[in-house]
């Protein structure tokens, strides 16, 4: 399977993943307030379908882009096309995450709940560790040689980071309903977040 085809099936499975995050359903502002875990639940599932949205769009990009067919063709224009590529979809997969995501989890406020606060905190620090770990490829991505195998093993590299992130995600939420049911049932009595599942291939 070529890079695109494969970054382009692990962000339709972070749509899977992302009844996990917390955020910015609306316009409302809850930064460190204590919110109804519906409606938390609410704004969660909101945030995560524009978080998915975008990273949809980057994915649609690489799967309709021909970079990766041409990988092997030795051109200098392929290699100059293959760099810029690889460096456009890592930063607009790190904007996406620190923009919607962060900004989401932090507006969403803390359930009111026996385990809301440390709920919060753990879908924070799981959106943070994301974020972490796609700085780390871009970092790589500047120290490393301008050349199509070093892009194409970066683009690698960021589709693995969504790969773990998505694995933790998944931990993360059945930890936070184990500790919590009232989450747990919010989480999945939300209409919102039914639709995301709903939508799942």
């Amino acid at each position: 399977m070529n890079a695109a085809i494969r970054i382009a099936a692990v962000v339709v499975g972070l749509v899977f993943l992302t009844l996990v995050v917390a955020g910015l359903a609306d316009s409302h502002d809850n930064t460190d307030q204590t919110v109804r875990a519906d409606r938390w639940a609410d704004d969660v599932c909101g945030t995560v379908a524009a978080w998915e949205g975008q990273l949809e769009a980057i994915g649609d990009d690489v799967a309709e882009s021909n970079v990766g067919a041409r990988e092997h063709d030795g051109g200098s224009g392929d290699e100059v096309e293959a760099t810029a590529f690889v460096r456009t979809a890592v930063d607009r997969s790190i904007d996406a995450t620190q923009d919607t995501l962060q900004e989401g989890l932090k507006r969403a406020g803390i359930p009111d709940t026996a385990q809301g606060a440390q709920a919060s905190l753990a879908l924070r620090q799981w959106a943070q560790q994301t974020e972490d770990d796609l700085n780390r490829v871009q970092n790589a991505f500047e120290d490393g040689a301008d050349a199509p195998a070093s892009s194409f093993a970066l683009l690698a590299a960021a589709v693995a980071s969504l790969e773990r992130s998505l694995v933790q995600g998944r931990a993360t939420v059945a930890q936070i309903g184990a500790a919590d049911p009232e989450l747990a049932d919010a989480l999945t009595g939300s209409r919102t977040c039914q639709r995301l599942v709903e939508d799942q291939p």
